[in-house]
């Protein structure tokens, strides 16, 4: 596999990772692979999105920080195009306040409390996208908690 392209191969820790930074870049594997990391990540996050819906709030901040991280990618790859990062920084402080300083990627405390239910260790770096938030959906939905 030269990148990741979907929530059924995108490892958790990396999502956690692409959603704090912006970097788009880390979709890639292969770093000799020509191809468009906003691309593959309009696809994972259309997928996402009809698999778990979220709420407009926390749409708008990928929506933003997705921005943000486009416009980090002009700026870098263009030397005349300098001004854009001011812009991009002006972004994610807006994705921020929209959130209104809730912590946009609570993962890592999910993991947390997922291992404490299932009775073992929670390897973000081997649980699918896909698997992590099914997880999450299924215990939130039947409301258990192991408190052991």
């Amino acid at each position: 596999m030269k990148y990741y392209n979907s929530i059924h191969n995108l490892p958790v820790n990396i999502y956690r990772d692409i959603t704090k930074t912006g970097d788009l870049t880390l979709l890639i594997i292969d770093k000799k692979c020509k191809i468009d990391p906003v691309e593959l990540w309009d696809v994972i996050m259309n997928e996402f999105f009809e698999e778990f819906p979220i709420s407009e709030k926390y749409r708008t901040y990928l929506s933003l920080m997705l921005q943000a991280s486009e416009l980090y990618n002009d700026a870098f790859s263009d030397p005349k195009k300098l001004y854009k990062r001011s812009l991009a920084e002006a972004k994610e402080l807006e994705a921020e306040m929209y959130l209104d300083g809730q912590d946009a990627t609570d993962i890592d405390e999910a993991a947390f409390f997922m291992s404490k239910y299932m009775g073992y260790r929670v390897n973000l770096r081997e649980l699918t996208v896909y698997e992590f938030f099914t997880d999450l959906k299924n215990m939130s939905k039947h409301g258990q908690k192991n408190t052991t």
